[in-house]
């Protein structure tokens, strides 16, 4: 008799395995049919003190031109710059306006000193996205 107790006892008891995994099928459906959150493509949002349309402008055309003589003529988007303070001023002007991309035109007998002597008035002009032609 004791033992048909025991037995009667087991029949009553729930098999907790086949039930946790009906759980976990469904918690793993349920993630990955739902979607929690908005694509941040969708979301709109402004930065303080940015506002979300940036006026584009053109970038700045540096010529540097190698004259017979040891002479090197500066232009700035096709003006001549006589010496380097007229070039600063020019280089200030814009810089005032944005941060501006500087490229650069550059002949095959100009100096690296040249160059690396205008790159550096473009820096102090506030300027600092400067780009050299492929190749130079």
């Amino acid at each position: 008799m004791l033992f048909d107790r025991k037995r009667q006892k087991n029949d009553n008891i729930l098999n907790f395995t086949a039930m946790v995994d009906v759980v976990f099928l469904l918690l793993i459906f349920f993630l990955c049919t739902s979607s929690l959150k908005l694509p941040e493509s969708q979301i709109k949002a402004a930065l303080p003190g940015r506002s979300l349309h940036v006026p584009e402008f053109p970038p700045v055309q540096i010529e540097i031109r190698s004259r017979p003589g040891e002479l090197v003529e500066v232009l700035c988007d096709g003006r001549i710059c006589r010496n380097d303070d007229f070039l600063l001023a020019e280089i200030k002007a814009r810089s005032v306006i944005a941060d501006i991309p500087v490229i650069f035109a550059i002949d095959e007998g100009v100096k690296f000193e040249d160059v690396v002597h205008v790159m550096d008035i473009c820096r102090a002009g506030g300027l600092k996205r400067l780009a050299l032609p492929a190749g130079s």
